[in-house]
């Protein structure tokens, strides 16, 4: 199955790789690594999230970070990640 990116969520990874870069260019390139790595585990395994609302979306938590990658199916063959928010934030509401 295809993983895609949102236009929100691209701006989403594109504001947060720009944080961790400023704040430690290691913990960016390891929050890279554990996006490609959370992209190949729900292209095997997409039901992998807890569900998040009543239109199919879910979500998972990325490795070692705290941040939650919320997606839904597009059809039979691809997921679309729309959102990458902070844990801490207030939820998505998803209706």
């Amino acid at each position: 199955m295809g993983v895609s990116f949102g236009p929100a969520a691209l701006r989403d990874l594109r504001s947060i790789l720009a944080h961790l870069a400023h704040e430690s260019p290691r913990a960016a390139s390891e929050f890279s690594a554990a996006i490609i790595d959370l992209w190949e585990r729900l292209s095997e395994f997409p039901d992998a999230g807890a569900p998040a609302g009543t239109r199919g979306h879910r979500f998972v938590m990325i490795s070692g970070f705290p941040y939650k990658v919320f997606y839904r199916p597009i059809g039979q063959s691809e997921l679309r990640v729309v959102r990458i928010r902070h844990a801490r934030r207030r939820p998505l509401r998803f209706s």
